[in-house]
């Protein structure tokens, strides 16, 4: 049995970028998608590989795609 609650990702940038972030905190998905990184919806920055500061690391829900296709079938069926 897994533990696991999120998938996790290293998208990693040219070091001459990672000059760009700020030092004292996260990006938000506006921030990041600003600076070229692509991905699908629901991934969340929530660290800097410290000895490498130019690896973002992200996660999101493993059961993210399944949330959202519930959402989007409640929401259709209050909108009846």
């Amino acid at each position: 049995m897994s533990n696991w609650i999120d998938w996790c990702r290293h998208v990693v940038l040219p070091p001459e970028v990672a000059k760009l972030f700020p030092k004292n905190r996260l990006l938000s998905e506006n921030e990041w998608r600003a600076i070229g990184v692509q991905q699908s919806r629901g991934w969340v920055h929530y660290a800097f590989h410290c000895p490498e500061p130019h690896i973002m690391l992200f996660r999101r829900p493993l059961n993210y795609q399944q949330q959202q296709e519930n959402r989007t079938q409640q929401n259709a069926l209050a909108a009846k």
